[in-house]
């Protein structure tokens, strides 16, 4: 409650403290409310003359009364992100009776601010301290925090920007803190901790580091779409010779030596949020797919629907571009990306499209499309096991969280907490059916050039070996006469797939979320058989076979 907040700053800080935070808190104020006095001195006079020619003296008193009203916005703005300033956020204790003392004297503050009040921490703090100039200053001595720091680059230079072709901010420990919670930013602000020199340079050069190369990779593809940029700005840090802000120091000094983390600091609210969390393992060692995944989670399931999907947009943009995400650190001395292994000869190459691949019968699309149907279910599938694995806690972390639940008073917000899982869950299907089309897995799922059997075989069927004489040959591969090839096969591929996101994304997704597998593209599309959904499904033609064989021994048993 407001009322023990104001007794937690009263009693549990040392009154030196209490002086200190609240003389601290009052210049601020006062800073900020002499910079809207003077940006509102012309208006001022403005409104004074509109005042003396107003007939109706409520019209006057309006006009008066809104310059104070300015001021008092004004100020009241500034309390909501006094407590993150550096002089105060260097120091966790200031920072933790800061906070208390703002919300504890929401109402009189301001006030104290506006009439200058000399008394106002004196008769605050009690106990004769806080009582004049000297005190005050040996208050806020005793408090002071040295902040570890690099010189600070000067704006605009090269120095100020790191990553390849300086994507990012280069932040140093005097300018980490005021560019995390800068009030004139409308974007939230995610940061990269590490401990990497060769990460500040405005090339990176051959650094490993596969959450540096996913960082840099979603900050090219959200800095070349606007709205996205509205949402999201990205900066960097070495810990090794900068202290971090008050609000992480200890956790990133705890993760000191395990590679580069991230953290989230939210527009307005200024919460911070670390990822990997506290309690998790840290993401070095992990594929950049499953670390692409989990940063596109937290941010999703932490910004909102609106700004993740501009997020998802944005990357979705980037990945069907030519560069595409593929790493960026590691890519050599000029700072491009490196091709994927493999990457040249996985795709097909490009080939006219013949009328009868891009256009088929409609009994054949319809065949095909219940077929890309049934590889979406096995992407999804895969897209979840993986999501579910990066989301499971240690004993100790899950333990938290069921008490950050337990704790939360509003049967609301506890419900808010409990559906975040299944929110991360849906932010990791939609950012997977994003590009979905493009992706080098599905095209390798549909159009590889070896079977279910993995042996290569160059007949007409590109060596396709069904797992069972009863599964079919798909459709995408073999859809007439034709020896398979792989380019034909693409262009299929590529043509039902954008229909299908088109006609039933969320209905795919909802399902998947559900517990359902390609079975349900029976009920989802026209004329769609469980055996065609299936033709990919080696496993599951196996399994059928295997079935079959038991009930054909059973029955010859019986008849026995």
């Amino acid at each position: 409650t407001m009322l023990s907040v104001g007794l937690l700053f009263v009693i549990a800080a040392q009154p030196d403290l209490r002086c200190a935070t609240c003389v601290h808190v009052m210049e601020l104020l006062t800073a900020k409310l002499e910079e809207q006095r003077e940006a509102l001195e012309a208006s001022r006079r403005v409104h004074e003359e509109a005042a003396e020619k107003a007939q109706k003296a409520q019209t006057k008193r309006w006009l008066k009364n809104e310059y104070a009203v300015a001021l008092r916005a004004a100020v009241e703005d500034e309390m909501d992100v006094v407590c993150t300033r550096d002089v105060i956020a260097a120091s966790r204790e200031m920072r933790s009776a800061c906070t208390a003392l703002v919300e504890s004297e929401a109402d009189t503050l301001p006030r104290a601010v506006l009439d200058a009040d000399p008394q106002f921490c004196a008769s605050l703090v009690g106990d004769g301290q806080c009582q004049d100039d000297s005190a005050k200053a040996a208050a806020k001595a005793a408090y002071a925090v040295t902040v570890r720091s690099q010189s600070v680059p000067v704006a605009m230079s090269e120095a100020a920007r790191s990553g390849p072709g300086g994507i990012v901010a280069r932040l140093v420990g005097r300018t980490i803190n005021g560019w995390v919670h800068n009030a004139s930013e409308t974007a939230h602000a995610l940061v990269m901790l590490h401990s990497d020199p060769a990460l500040d340079r405005a090339d990176p050069g051959d650094a490993d580091d596969v959450v540096a190369s996913e960082f840099y990779s979603l900050a090219a593809a959200v800095n070349a779409s606007r709205p996205a940029a509205e949402v999201l700005r990205f900066g960097q840090m070495d810990v090794s010779a900068n202290d971090a802000p008050a609000d992480v120091a200890e956790y990133a000094q705890s993760r000191m030596g395990a590679g580069a983390r991230l953290v989230l600091w939210m527009r307005g609210s200024g919460s911070a949020r670390p990822l990997p969390e506290v309690g998790e393992p840290p993401l070095t060692g992990l594929p950049a797919s499953a670390v692409r995944g989990r940063l596109m989670q937290m941010l999703v399931a932490s910004l909102g629907d609106k700004e993740g999907s501009r997020l998802r947009a944005a990357v979705s943009a980037h990945q069907q571009s030519p560069r595409g995400l593929e790493p960026i650190v590691g890519a050599g001395s000029k700072g491009r990306p490196a091709r994927k292994a493999g990457a040249a000869s996985e795709r097909a190459p490009r080939v006219k499209a013949k009328a009868r691949d891009a256009h088929p019968e409609v009994g054949i699309r319809r065949a095909q499309e219940c077929e890309v149907c049934g590889l979406f279910f096995a992407q999804m599938a895969q897209t979840l096991d993986a999501t579910r694995a990066a989301l499971a806690l240690s004993k100790e972390a899950a333990s938290r969280r069921q008490a950050q639940i337990d704790g939360v008073q509003k049967a609301q917000t506890r419900r808010w907490l409990k559906m975040e899982y299944g929110q991360n869950l849906a932010a990791a299907l939609e950012e997977r059916m994003d590009g979905i089309c493009t992706s080098e897995e599905l095209l390798a799922a549909a159009c590889s050039n070896h079977g279910p059997e993995g042996d290569g075989g160059e007949d007409e069927e590109g060596g396709w070996r069904p797992a069972a004489a009863e599964q079919p040959t798909p459709s995408l591969r073999r859809p007439d006469e034709r020896p398979f090839q792989r380019a034909a096969c693409a262009v299929r591929l590529e043509a039902r797939c954008g229909a299908l996101v088109d006609e039933a994304a969320d209905e795919m997704q909802r399902a998947a979320l559900d517990g359902r597998d390609a079975t349900a593209c029976a009920l989802l599309l026209p004329a769609c058989s469980v055996s065609q959904a299936m033709a990919f499904n080696s496993t599951f033609w196996a399994s059928a076979a295997d079935a079959h064989g038991r009930e054909e021994a059973a029955t010859s048993k019986d008849e026995v």
